[in-house]
């Protein structure tokens, strides 16, 4: 009779558990520009996203021109960015302007970084909120060199590896750039021609990269948009295709027999695996370490549900990061607002099934 009763209670948790997998945690789903705490917030069109070490998250409201700042328990703010005004001017917070920023990072001492997609350059942060130029001389273009002097083509993607320099995906340059922490730029991977080609450096090439994300060895993660790609460069620049088959699709397995469907974010976590926005898709997929490409939540219909991962949808989602527990942000571009995704832990592993025996 013990038995039988410690398994009905480990049902009835598993199904409170699935019942709270995705959530909407900030935004009302409507166009707009508003400040507030959870719902009472709007947003237009969020891309970029990323996580500080105190859990606090940023947003690039790419429509909106700002970058907003969400507190762990939910307050939205706008920390930068003048709304509704594109420009590319410095200054303090919101004195400041962008022109469609589209990716965000943030390092160890609380700066933050972005993509600047129409305005080619890549601007800081700082933590007191001073916007500034970090590289890039503005005006598009294909030029190594000092932080004044490089340009840059549609810088889509950016990520931090653990020695601070930047690695920014260029959708137009169809390459991949490092930006030490000087603000000089080099180009790390691909030759400039759109291409499929594996190789070391500038002997591989992409096809519109963009979201990109970094492991814990220094091994940087490349999605491809119109490449239908994931690309895996090492820390001596070496690329290899570890998922994709170049084919638009909805197709899981291991590899390049999967396909995928203009993904757009990408996101490593501690145990090896990587979480890709599968944008067309409307999805969320997980490529483990041997190469397997899975549906790790989304339906693959559009809408605006919450729910358990196999019941929750998104519309045209595009950016995603995790927080120091394991739970998943994104951005639900069309939708937009932020969801959240919880990872419950039993028995010591996350897992978002919750067989506890």
């Amino acid at each position: 009779m013990k038995t039988i009763l410690s398994l009905f209670i480990a049902l009835i948790i598993q199904f409170n558990l699935n019942a709270q997998n995705v959530s909407t945690f900030a935004g009302s789903g409507i166009v707009g520009n508003a400040d507030g705490n959870g719902s009472a917030a709007s947003f237009n069109f969020p891309q970029g996203i990323c996580i500080d070490a105190v859990g606090n998250i940023f947003v690039a409201d790419t429509t909106n021109s700002t970058i907003r700042k969400i507190t762990p328990t939910g307050t939205v703010s706008t920390i930068a960015g003048t709304v509704g005004v594109s420009g590319s001017w410095e200054g303090q917070g919101t004195a400041a302007a962008f022109n469609g920023p589209i990716a965000i990072a943030v390092d160890a001492a609380g700066n933050l970084y972005v993509a600047d997609l129409f305005n080619h350059k890549i601007r800081k942060i700082s933590p007191t909120g001073l916007v500034s130029t970090f590289s890039g001389a503005g005006g598009t273009g294909n030029i190594d060199g000092i932080a004044t002097v490089a340009k840059f083509g549609s810088p889509t993607g950016i990520a931090i590896d653990s020695n601070g320099n930047l690695f920014v995906t260029e959708r137009a340059n169809h390459k991949v750039r490092k930006v030490l922490p000087d603000g000089s730029a080099i180009t790390f991977a691909g030759n400039g021609t759109s291409g499929s080609t594996d190789g070391n450096g500038t002997s591989a090439q992409f096809y519109q990269p963009s979201g990109i994300t970094i492991d814990g060895n220094d091994n940087v993660y490349v999605v491809e948009n119109f490449g239908q790609r994931i690309r895996k460069i090492t820390p001596t620049g070496d690329v290899t295709t570890i998922a994709g088959n170049g084919t638009a699709g909805f197709v899981n397995g291991t590899g390049t027999a999967a396909s995928f469907n203009y993904p757009s974010g990408i996101v490593a976590d501690n145990a090896g695996n990587l979480y890709v926005v599968d944008t067309n898709n409307s999805v969320i997929r997980k490529i483990n370490s041997a190469g397997e490409v899975t549906t790790f939540a989304g339906t693959g219909a559009q809408g605006n549900t919450n729910g358990g991962i196999n019941v929750a949808t998104f519309k045209y989602p595009k950016g995603i990061a995790q927080d120091s527990s394991g739970n998943f942000y994104i951005t639900d571009n069309y939708n937009h607002n932020i969801r959240k995704m919880i990872i419950f832990k039993c028995n010591r592993f996350y897992i978002i099934y919750c067989h506890c025996t």
